[in-house]
């Protein structure tokens, strides 16, 4: 597994999509999440990719001064750029890798719009998270309600019982970035 060079500090973690086809409000709230993790005192670690939200979030947290770094299977180097202007670039040899470097550099994880790679990694840091392995939630920023689907499946899973307990602690969703910092930083 490998490891940051850079000195502890909080960090971010975000996972979200690398799709040019999201619309304009879901990459205005990337760019707005990347420049705002640097006013909140956040470093932003993230897949490493300068497309879709990945590369708005990454470009917007180097633009600010920022600290981003980025955390790619070599699989993808070929398939997808890789972001050329961030911090660091960690690279590992599979997804399960990757998500565990992330999870180790990680205070919080963020889900912007994503697909399926997306709901994989936020499903992996919430069980963690329920299972008592990891303590980091996992906070949905639900520009345009587009996790709403998400949170009604996991009511339904608790309807049906088949929630640990807890795990509607493992997560949240806010609807801004301001309402995400504001969380995470309530006295500030």
């Amino acid at each position: 597994m490998a490891s940051s060079r850079l000195p502890r500090r909080r960090a971010l973690c975000l996972f979200c999509g690398a799709s040019e086809k999201f619309p304009p409000s879901f990459r205005a709230a990337a760019e707005a999440l990347g420049a705002g993790s640097v006013r909140n005192g956040w470093r932003l670690v993230y897949g490493g990719s300068r497309s879709g939200l990945m590369g708005a979030a990454a470009r917007a947290a180097m633009a600010a001064g920022g600290e981003v770094i980025g955390v790619r299977p070599r699989g993808l180097i070929a398939a997808e750029m890789p972001a050329a202007e961030i911090t660091e670039q960690i690279h590992v040899d599979t997804f399960h890798e990757r998500k565990a470097v992330m999870a180790a550099l990680a205070d919080h994880f963020v889900a912007l719009p994503g697909g399926l790679g997306t709901l994989d990694e936020v499903s992996e840091m919430m069980n963690l998270a329920v299972t008592g392995i990891q303590a980091q939630r996992t906070w949905f920023l639900d520009i345009d309600s587009y996790w709403r689907p998400l949170m009604a499946l996991f009511a339904h899973f608790d309807s049906y019982g088949a929630s640990r307990p807890g795990f509607e602690a493992t997560y949240a969703a806010v609807e801004s970035v301001d309402a995400l910092f504001a969380a995470l930083d309530p006295k500030r």
